[in-house]
């Protein structure tokens, strides 16, 4: 009976240690291979744009905004999906950009809780001095909002293009590709 106990014990620690969860892009867990992540996007209706070794990069819609490119980021030697980029499309002035911004980190904070959030210009720009888009293209702008999470971290911010952006990090999944690139570094040497 005392066996029959352990290998219980055993099967449920299996089974607990399996079910850690991945972060979730449109539905889809960060983790699994690469190329499968791909055939799920597009039978959401997405299509890839460009591939390389390290990158793909696909269209589509996301959060109710057309042709959102999108970048996904695999482990280089088990080529799993560690990392999630959306870049939504450019805006031509602050107001648009900066609304698209509050209007998603509301959401995203409805989801996730309460970010750490840094909204701010850099001197010498001020927000309402008529300047803003020069700051954002200079690099003065600095908007993001960090939702860490037990199964990743999810950041929204503006990047200095004049876009929004959103990048999901998987936990479990970056830390393979973290072992993965020492591996080969200690390969290397």
């Amino acid at each position: 009976m005392k066996r029959y106990l352990i290998v219980i014990f055993v099967l449920v620690l299996a089974a607990v240690a399996n079910a850690q969860e991945h972060l979730t892009f449109k539905g889809i867990p960060l983790g699994g291979d690469i190329s499968i992540f791909v055939s799920k996007l597009e039978l959401r209706g997405y299509y890839v744009e460009e591939k390389s070794f390290n990158e793909i990069l696909m269209i589509g819609d996301f959060a109710g905004v057309d042709t959102c490119e999108v970048y996904l980021s695999p482990t280089p030697k088990s080529r799993l999906v560690w990392n999630v980029t959306v870049k939504f499309p450019q805006k031509a002035s602050w107001q648009a950009l900066k609304g698209e911004y509050l209007s998603l980190k509301e959401a995203y904070t409805q989801k996730y809780g309460e970010p750490e959030s840094y909204e701010l210009f850099m001197s010498p720009y001020e927000e309402g001095d008529g300047n803003e888009m020069d700051a954002v293209y200079k690099g003065k702008c600095g908007y993001a909002s960090f939702y860490t999470l037990d199964k990743g971290n999810v950041v929204l911010g503006i990047y200095n293009d004049g876009c929004v952006f959103v990048v999901y990090e998987d936990a479990i999944t970056y830390k393979v590709c973290r072992d993965e690139v020492e591996a080969d570094i200690m390969d290397d040497i």
